[in-house]
């Protein structure tokens, strides 16, 4: 989760055989976003932030029909999902292996702030000004 930018990092998998396929890539979303079909579960650490704006909160009196699983990954849980993710030539050497980076940019360099300080003080100035009484 990333409460800062008010978003969470999630991701659809479907499970066959051992193995853990996308069914939607990481990306960033919204709480308000994540949809959870019949047959889906929840899984994760976003839900003591964001709980009562993610499918499967109380609503009224009644909880939604999304369960969900208070997790986080383990090393283990991976451990188990490498043999079938191999087996489909998902391996990489360990000096090819990179990070995901689902969120590339969080903050703008200075000249870009600098930039866009300059832009808003441009477009100031060119609004005409109201006449006072």
């Amino acid at each position: 989760l990333d409460a800062r930018m008010g978003e969470i990092y999630a991701a659809a998998y479907d499970f066959d055989a051992g193995a853990a396929w996308f069914d939607v890539a990481p990306a960033l979303f919204k709480p308000e976003a994540v949809l959870c079909p019949p047959g889906w579960a929840l899984a994760g650490n976003a839900f003591k932030v964001y709980g009562d704006r993610l499918p499967g909160a109380v609503v009224g009196a009644a909880l939604t029909d999304c369960p969900r699983l208070e997790v986080l990954p383990t090393a283990t849980a991976l451990l188990r999902l490498a043999p079938a993710l191999m087996a489909a030539g998902q391996a990489v050497l360990a000096d090819n292996a990179l990070p995901r980076y689902i969120r590339d940019k969080v903050a703008s360099t200075t000249a870009e702030r600098a930039a866009a300080r300059a832009q808003s003080d441009a477009e100031q100035d060119a609004e005409p000004e109201t006449p006072s009484a």
